[in-house]
């Protein structure tokens, strides 16, 4: 896997007088998206475990451990996931 800083040239393109863009015309590898949103979900991750540091500040280590995995499995507004529909039971 590429440094953090790597694929951040791949996905913001050259700079040009300290600005960086990205051409319409050169889209993204899928290498490339599949590596971005994993550095997004592990980014919110850390983002969600400081928010419950800063609500939870006596709470030891392996307890925000177990609230951020709570937090994971459960998502609030996504209780039966990202798809779209109505939820139905798996088949059996």
């Amino acid at each position: 896997m590429p440094a953090s800083g790597s694929l951040r040239r791949e996905v913001n393109g050259p700079s040009v007088s300290g600005r960086l863009f990205r051409m319409a015309s050169d889209p993204l590898s899928p290498g490339a998206k599949f590596r971005l949103t994993l550095e997004m979900f592990e980014t919110g991750v850390e983002l969600m475990r400081q928010n419950l540091r800063r609500s939870h500040p006596l709470a030891s280590p392996v307890e925000l451990d177990r609230m951020l995995v709570n937090w994971l499995r459960t998502r609030p507004g996504a209780e039966h996931g990202d798809g779209v529909g109505r939820p139905r039971k798996p088949a059996a």
